[in-house]
């Protein structure tokens, strides 16, 4: 064409060829996003059954905390909780695998497992807070609760510097809760106060009396009785 072989351009690019590779195209396209369509389909009838497995590993679990009779049973209750978010960890979204870390981070905190519960629950908090930023109405509760949970295992600790501020930190998300829901979450904010109060009050210096105080009190006592 560039050369003016305008003739041989119109017989090498005949309609009807150009329609036929056009249809060709159009049935391997057709074809890859049936199969798009099929594989797609496949994965999420795959992942159900993952979502199905770790369910069951999480009921192993529970059922191993009634087996009292086995001495392993926490042991092999943690490993059943673990297996099932190693699973979460490789094939569901965000928030379905922060659920499982508070989930089992609640479960620990029942069995008196502290400092590996404040783990997981900042696994999980770190994930909520990422999705609440990009939807805070579905997921700043979330960001309010783990920051609760972890300021109580903060103060169970002893680390009350730590609890009080993730005390405050959640007192701040419920109010924002509150004010986006319309008052809804004044009882939060009445905990997460009544928190507050109980870690500064649990932080002051125990009074201790004078020994020699004590020595005289008790002399006193003895000399009064009849």
């Amino acid at each position: 064409f560039e050369m003016g072989n305008n003739k041989g351009v119109l017989e090498t690019l005949r309609m009807e060829d150009i329609a036929a590779d056009a249809e060709n195209a159009a049935q391997r396209r057709e074809k890859l996003r049936q199969m798009r369509e099929s594989i797609e389909a496949a994965d999420k009838k795959i992942v159900e059954e993952i979502r199905s497995l770790i369910e069951e590993y999480g009921l192993r679990a529970k059922a191993l905390m009634q087996e009292y009779s086995n001495p392993n049973h926490f042991t092999e209750a943690c490993q059943a909780y673990e297996a099932g978010i190693a699973l979460a960890e490789k094939h569901l979204d965000q928030d379905e695998i922060a659920e499982l870390y508070f989930d089992y981070a609640s479960f620990l905190q029942n069995n008196n497992q502290f400092d590996h519960a404040i783990v997981l629950y900042k696994q999980a908090l770190e994930i909520y807070t990422h999705l609440a930023e990009l939807h805070p109405e579905a997921y700043l509760q979330y960001v309010a609760q783990t920051q609760f949970n972890i300021s109580i295992l903060f103060a169970v600790n002893k680390r009350f510097e730590e609890a009080l501020s993730m005390a405050q930190k959640a007192l701040e998300t419920y109010t924002t809760l509150n004010n986006m829901f319309d008052g809804h979450f004044a009882n939060e904010i009445e905990r997460a106060n009544q928190l507050i109060e109980k870690i500064k009050h649990d932080n002051q210096p125990s009074q201790k009396r004078d020994p020699i105080k004590r020595i005289i009190a008790f002399i006193k006592r003895l000399f009064c009785k009849k």
